[in-house]
């Protein structure tokens, strides 16, 4: 379940996430900077400002970063669309370089985003996220040349077939995609990926067998993918064959899911594997040689 609330911005009323209601109940922006009509506080940990704006449009931030803020570095920024503005220009930042980025909420918005919004933050990235929002039109070449992004994070996402042009991110370590639709036409990136440490893809209605194989068979080469999570994936009904591939591959979760039977050596692994969680699954066969190898 997705909790959300309003926040009223002059000229606007914007849905926003949850947590940043919760965020912004317990932050006062901070004195010494000028962010304009968006919310800045400190950072505990890192000292770096945490920024969010909501329904500000996209404009504005550009005019706002380019200008004096009296801060360059951004711990994390967080951005929920004004309804109607679906394009990120170029430069977004200026010179303010973010470590964390969240797109969310962005309604109906097709979001665009141009291949040097976030150029200023390309050796500073690490995280990127997006939180409902409808992705059929973003080229994620804005990603190229990023050379620290280890997560990309899509959670209640749709039309996630545009990761096809999801660039060579050799910093990489951690895919996370839940909730999301457009599996069905997806050619997943998985060739440009070869530091994936961990592939997790849960709650996601849309991804059936068929296309859990054919993703998994594009990792091949991911030398360092050792975990996979296939958690409540209510159309996935058995353990894919192409797991026996993955040559780090030590955890794997297929919980809640809709496994009824394990077929001989479907549990066949190149390597052994330490963690292997099948709780309420369906499961009321095993075969007798299904641990053949490998757990």
């Amino acid at each position: 379940m997705q909790l959300t609330g309003t926040v009223h911005h002059p000229n606007t009323v914007v849905t926003v996430p949850f947590f940043l209601l919760l965020i912004l109940s317990s932050i006062g922006r901070t004195d010494a900077v000028d962010c304009g009509n968006c919310f800045c506080s400190a950072d505990v940990v890192t000292g770096y400002q945490n920024v969010i704006c909501l329904g500000v449009p996209f404009t504005e931030i550009q005019n706002t970063f380019t200008g004096n803020t009296g801060f360059v570095n951004i711990n994390r920024f967080d951005i929920v669309p004004k309804i109607g503005d679906t394009q990120i220009p170029a430069g977004l930042l200026g010179l303010h370089k973010a470590r964390i980025i969240h797109l969310a909420s962005c309604g109906n918005n097709l979001m665009e985003i141009d291949r040097n919004a976030f150029q200023s933050s390309a050796t500073t990235m690490e995280e990127f996220v997006v939180y409902d929002c409808n992705v059929a039109s973003l080229v994620w070449t804005f990603l190229d040349s990023f050379t620290r992004v280890n997560l990309l994070q899509l959670e209640g996402a749709i039309n996630i077939q545009s990761l096809g042009t999801l660039p060579s991110l050799l910093s990489l370590k951690r895919i996370s995609i839940t909730d999301c639709k457009g599996f069905s036409s997806l050619n997943f990136p998985g060739s440009s990926l070869g530091g994936l440490q961990n592939l997790i893809m849960t709650e996601n209605a849309e991804l059936t067998d068929g296309k859990a194989e054919s993703i998994l068979a594009t990792l091949n080469g991911a030398s360092k993918l050792e975990m996979v999570s296939l958690k409540n994936n209510p159309s996935i009904s058995r353990i894919p064959n192409t797991l026996a591939n993955l040559v780090a591959l030590h955890s794997l979760d297929v919980s809640l899911c809709d496994i009824n039977s394990i077929s001989s050596g479907s549990l066949s692994f190149s390597t052994d594997v330490k963690l292997l969680d099948l709780t309420k699954s369906s499961l009321s066969d095993i075969s007798d040689d299904s641990f053949e190898k490998g757990v």
